[in-house]
């Protein structure tokens, strides 16, 4: 979003406030504005039509990002081939954690990718850190060492 708002800052607004409104729609009521006056509809049948058209915007509007040039991966896994390319100048350690376990993959540009188990790692403990990470990296860490992402 950084990124968007940079290049496209209106379209991101619009980005954002159609997910908040995706997301205020996951409570029990949906104020919905007439032009009288703000009413409260409860019905489910009025919530999912809310939702229901808050979702079609949201997708035009991922649909208008991705057209965008360098955005065409928005909110898309990176695929391997360009994860492949950062590992040019040494080994890529992509940690994978949840409560179900945590395993680190490791490649290089040429080499099969490891998969390594970690058995012993604390799920809060590796959150911390990428929080920590997270905090800490340069505003635009990704203009400085294109190599470098974050995700949490």
């Amino acid at each position: 979003m950084e990124e968007l708002k940079k290049v496209e800052p209106e379209l991101a607004d619009q980005f954002e406030v159609v997910g908040q409104k995706l997301n205020a729609g996951n409570s029990s009521g949906l104020l919905l504005h007439n032009e009288e006056q703000n009413v409260e509809i409860n019905s489910k049948e009025h919530i999912g039509k809310g939702r229901c058209h808050h979702a079609g915007e949201w997708e035009g509007l991922l649909e208008r990002v991705r057209r965008l040039p360098q955005f065409e991966h928005f909110l898309k896994p990176v695929p391997f081939c360009q994860l492949r390319q950062a590992a040019t100048g040494g080994q890529v350690v992509i940690v994978n954690a949840s409560m179900y376990g945590a395993h680190a993959l490791i490649f290089d540009a040429s080499h099969q990718i490891q998969l390594v188990p970690l058995p012993n790692a604390d799920i809060e403990q590796l959150s911390e850190l990428v929080g920590d990470l997270l905090s800490h990296r340069p505003m635009h860490a990704h203009q400085e060492n294109p190599k470098i992402s974050y995700s949490t």
